[in-house]
């Protein structure tokens, strides 16, 4: 059994590097692709690491990329690189602007389209750390009002990774953000990959 796309703590998995690793070997996985977002310093840890003592199976180097295409946000799988050059890259690309203050910014636009849109929200909606992503904290609050279900299909509504694509990926709906602010163009990510392929 194969494992193509996993998450550490590097991004938004539970797992240390050598937490995944065991469980891989207790699933019976035999290829691993660790695959955080926006990050290969899994792949440079992993060099410190004796991942034979927590893992038999083959690992393939692997992230998953934040970035748009056709002015929507995706996320880009990209494999078999070198991690030290393309982490300067990224360095350089994601890594310019605090994480904390972006998903800020990135809530407050989205509360303001809120508004412009007619989209009922708490009155003193505020940012919170603790559940990191800012879509999560819109769709928490404004599923709270029966009112608002009128301008989301049933799986914007009930299932919060569809309200995120559907709804804010999408830039014919009202709450659509421009992701290319914020994320490189899909091919930069791929031609930055294809760089420091080994």
């Amino acid at each position: 059994m194969i494992d193509l796309h996993t998450h550490t703590i590097f991004s938004d998995g539970t797992w240390t590097i050598e937490e995944m690793l065991s469980n891989a070997e207790k699933a019976g996985i035999s290829t691993l692709a660790i695959t955080d977002h926006d990050t290969a310093m899994p792949h440079i840890k992993l060099k410190e690491i004796d991942t034979k003592s927590y893992f038999s199976g083959r690992i393939i180097v692997g992230g998953e990329f934040n970035a748009f295409f056709d002015n929507i946000k995706i996320e880009l799988l990209g494999y078999d690189f070198n991690p030290e050059l393309l982490q300067e890259w990224i360095n350089k690309t994601y890594n310019t602007m605090d994480e904390i203050e972006g998903y800020k910014k990135e809530f407050d636009e989205l509360l303001q389209l809120c508004k412009k849109n007619n989209i009922k929200t708490t009155k003193d909606l505020e940012y919170d750390e603790s559940l990191k992503y800012p879509t999560k904290i819109i769709y928490n609050d404004i599923t709270k009002y029966i009112e608002n279900k009128k301008n989301f299909t049933d799986d914007e509504w009930n299932i919060r990774e569809g309200f995120f694509r559907s709804c804010t990926c999408n830039p014919n709906f009202v709450l659509y953000r421009d992701f290319s602010k914020q994320y490189p163009n899909a091919l930069e990510v791929s031609k930055q990959i294809r760089k420091a392929r080994r």
